[in-house]
């Protein structure tokens, strides 16, 4: 069998019928399988960068023109600027402001696990499944270049450290440290850094009825919220994070995600960002796929995936580190 079998969706089909990998929309579904009989090496997890900024389907259609027509890019617009509203004396007329709208590109790219090979006959003497538990990690792996770009983005927008920075047009620092480490008083402080930037961000500075904006932490920082004592966890909050080893979901009224990419997101550090509408866009060109061959008695699979990201309001995200 000399052709190549494409498998996405829910038609992903691993070569075993103890494993059913289903893949949509970017999305590894857990699959219901027997117990695996091997040791694993280190974990893995999904990406975070979706959990942010949903990703969003687009199709050839929707992709704008550029001078080069191998070059794919989507052009996204973004909320106009005006004038502020003035008194004006009776009898006169208000002055003129000519409006325009700007736009900002998205362009896309592919991200590819390796190809794996493997003689099928050397298969036979595996008990589990090692092509499903490769597609798995492959998966994961994909979410955290996903998660590199997204986070290098940021870096490149909000700024050096402890400087005002030029991009916002506010001449305010998106990219901070505070003294005294993970403290209550800190967390609330550190808040300040996105509220001053006129973005939504919790519960006093929302977009409509809800609390708007996330924070990104690695584990690690999170472990040091459960040192909170009653005084600054209040209640049984702190006996229940000392018993249950859980930080709330919630911290100071904005939701709060915890990654175990620490190379990605340091000690002892903050992202925050505002709502989605008012970070950027992540659009999805071709959703994760996976190829397989099967040819005499050699097996050939990898996956991949086109995905564009990009930040169109700079003020959407700051970073935060407590020292």
């Amino acid at each position: 069998m000399n052709d190549y079998i494409k498998l996405a969706g829910e038609d992903l089909k691993v070569f075993n019928d103890t494993f059913i990998e289903q893949v949509d929309a970017g999305n590894t579904k857990e699959a219901q399988v027997s117990l695996q009989s091997f040791t694993r090496n280190r974990l893995r997890e999904d990406s975070f960068a979706e959990k942010i900024i949903t990703p969003i389907d687009v199709n050839n259609d929707e992709l704008d023109k550029a001078l080069d027509p191998e070059f794919l890019v989507k052009y996204c617009d973004r909320e106009p600027d005006n004038v502020p509203a003035m008194t004006i004396p009776l009898g006169t007329t208000p002055n003129k402001y000519e409006f325009s709208g700007t736009r900002y590109p998205v362009y896309f790219t592919r991200i590819s696990s390796d190809m794996y090979e493997k003689d099928v006959d050397l298969l036979r003497g595996y008990t589990y499944d090692i092509r499903s538990v490769l597609l798995e990690q492959n998966t994961k792996d994909i979410g955290t270049t996903i998660d590199t770009h997204f986070l290098s983005k940021i870096n490149d927008v909000i700024g050096a450290v402890n400087t005002n920075n030029p991009l916002n047009g506010l001449g305010l620092p998106q990219n901070i440290t505070i003294s005294g480490g993970v403290t209550r008083s800190n967390i609330s402080e550190s808040f300040k850094t996105l509220t001053r930037l006129k973005v939504p961000f919790g519960p006093m500075q929302k977009d409509g009825s809800d609390s708007k904006g996330v924070i990104l932490a690695n584990v690690n920082t999170a472990i040091d919220i459960t040192k909170f004592e009653r005084s600054e966890a209040g209640g049984n909050i702190s006996e229940k994070m000392w018993i249950d080893g859980e930080i709330p979901n919630v911290v100071n009224g904005v939701k709060i995600i915890t990654t175990i990419k620490d190379d990605l997101v340091p000690d002892g550090v903050f992202y925050m960002f505002s709502s989605e509408e008012y970070l950027g866009r992540y659009l999805l060109l071709q959703a994760l796929t996976a190829f397989m061959k099967n040819e005499a008695y050699f097996l050939q699979f990898m996956q991949y995936l086109n995905i564009g990201m990009s930040i169109g309001n700079v003020k959407g995200a700051a970073r935060v580190e407590f020292i």
